[in-house]
């Protein structure tokens, strides 16, 4: 049985990411955005993990993943937001660290703005919530309202 389970949760994260990187891809005319969103502009959910991944960093990927799919699938579809996982131990991402002081498996959510970002938020929090997933949900979620809101 827990193979099925398992079966079943690779099948769904390998369609949730080639669905996430078909939309990251997708080039739209600036001018179909969302009601609310300005030409342009699109709010990013970053998970970032390094080479050696645990159970929590995958649980942390995984509830990021339905949260942003199960509260946002409509702004996903048309481009307004976009979940980018990231080994930040992989070549050309050492940026990343620097830029948003990782230490460990992170999420981030940033508002970008004509390929400039206008500002970001770590979630260190997220570990902190990993065993409670309806209050992990609540965090990234308020955290991605925030952003596409413009409230700090």
């Amino acid at each position: 049985m827990k193979k099925w389970i398992s079966v079943a949760l690779l099948i769904f994260v390998g369609a949730s990411i080639v669905k996430l990187v078909l939309n990251a891809n997708q080039q739209g005319n600036p001018n179909d955005a969302a009601p609310g969103v300005t030409a342009g502009t699109q709010t990013v959910v970053y998970y970032f993990h390094g080479n050696v991944r645990c159970k929590t960093c995958n649980t942390i990927e995984a509830y990021t993943r339905q949260t942003v799919q199960g509260k946002f699938a409509d702004q996903v579809e048309d481009g307004a937001l976009v979940m980018r996982v990231i080994n930040m131990d992989g070549p050309g991402n050492g940026r990343y660290v620097d830029d948003y002081q990782l230490t460990s498996s992170s999420v981030v959510v940033a508002r970008v703005k004509e390929g400039t970002e206008l500002k970001w938020r770590r979630l260190d929090e997220v570990w902190d919530l990993v065993r409670d997933e309806a209050a992990f949900a609540g965090l990234i979620e308020n955290a991605i309202r925030s952003a596409m809101e413009g409230v700090e």
